[in-house]
């Protein structure tokens, strides 16, 4: 039996997926793959022909088909015999759950349905690392793919609350600053930023309404809330976010030890800055055996992440305002008199924070997220 992927509309996520399933569908396995396009544009002229010279078949409606071909494209298919014919069906636009009632649920052939992040309530929610277990093939038909967004939640909390097999999260709350509109589109645009509003009492906006959908799966009921705000720019977007963890571990000391520099690691249970003038960096090998850092620092055990600070990015965090290196030209570097001490992170970070030890704290994760 062909293995055939329907792709149902070819915007923003429709004509990349359609890219990705036609130039490697023999790694995926993949014997054909066809897409539906609903109104024929002659702009879209250029997109639909190169994906159909790509491999890619054309389905469309019957009392369109006629004005498809005018424009030049080949139709293979109609519409509903696409749909009929497929194995798996990935719907990309947001009408997900309106074709689901009028067309997927009277399909028999397709194994499987999957919607975006837009359409609550399609089927079982799912992040990507996130709740894999819980698919059961032949039962889940209908797969609700949860946004971009809700996928950074959901990481997030795995990543930095997830141990053992158990999460110990007391509270989450997130603030998704997302780009204005995707590169590819030219409408929605805005000048300034615009804050979202909290249309859910419980969740506030719908991306921790989701990831908490998507935990519901696990068997888990987490504290969830979250803030969405547009800003006036087509890059990737950025989450704050503030985890309360539920879990016990060892405390962090009241007060930093004095000096020390690079040469001393100081053990704490979550997180732990380290004064160093290069790059930050997360700790390379978390818990980790071996010297993994070239000036032979202590190990840092029992540690989440193990942050160096650059430069002078930190200098009102570490050692009082002082910089770690100070470049008062291009190429002229000058070491400090002193080296800063470590910056010991309580791992309760909604307790009181001594003035002299942090006033703000910024840090990117590599891969994605930042947090301030």
């Amino acid at each position: 039996m062909k293995k055939i992927v329907h792709v149902v509309g070819t915007g923003t996520i429709g004509e990349p997926l359609l890219g990705l399933f036609t130039d490697f569908r023999d790694k995926m396995g993949i014997d054909e793959v066809t897409f539906h396009k609903r109104t024929p544009l002659a702009s879209d002229r250029a997109k639909l022909n190169h994906l159909i010279q790509r491999g890619a078949r054309l389905a469309v409606d019957e009392d369109v088909r006629s004005e498809f071909e005018k424009l030049g494209h080949e139709v293979s298919f109609e519409s509903r015999e696409a749909l009929e014919r497929a194995t798996v069906i990935v719907d990309c636009t947001p009408a997900g759950n309106e074709n689901k009632e009028k067309f997927y649920e009277n399909l028999s052939g397709p194994k499987g349905f999957l919607a975006q992040g837009s359409e609550f309530g399609f089927g079982k929610p799912y992040a990507r690392g996130i709740n894999d277990e819980v698919l059961v093939a032949g039962e889940d038909r209908f797969i609700q793919i949860v946004s971009c967004n809700t996928h950074n939640i959901t990481t997030l909390i795995k990543t930095l609350t997830h141990q053992d097999g158990k999460y110990a999260l007391k509270k989450g709350t997130f603030v998704c600053m997302r780009r204005s509109n995707d590169i590819s589109q030219a409408d929605g645009f805005v000048p300034a930023p615009n804050v979202g509003k909290h249309e859910d009492p419980n969740f506030g906006t719908h991306h921790a309404r989701d990831a908490h959908h998507v935990f519901e799966t696990l068997d888990l009921d987490l504290n969830l809330f979250s803030s969405a705000v547009k800003l006036n720019t087509q890059y990737m977007h950025s989450i704050w976010f503030n985890l309360e963890h539920a879990g016990g571990g060892q405390e962090a000391p009241a007060r930093q030890p004095a000096g020390g520099g690079d040469r001393q690691a100081l053990r704490q249970p979550d997180l732990q800055l380290r004064p160093r003038s290069w790059v930050l960096r997360a700790y390379p090998v978390a818990d980790g055996g071996g010297d993994a850092d070239p000036r032979r620092a202590a190990q840092a055990r029992g540690l989440w992440f193990l942050l160096h600070a650059p430069g002078r990015q930190l200098a009102a965090l570490l050692g009082g305002g002082d910089p770690l290196a100070h470049r008062s030209r291009l190429a002229e570097r000058v070491q400090p008199p002193a080296a800063a001490p470590p910056l010991a992170v309580p791992g309760d970070l909604t307790a009181p924070i001594p003035r002299s030890a942090a006033r703000t704290l910024c840090f990117e994760i590599p891969g994605g997220g930042s947090a301030l």
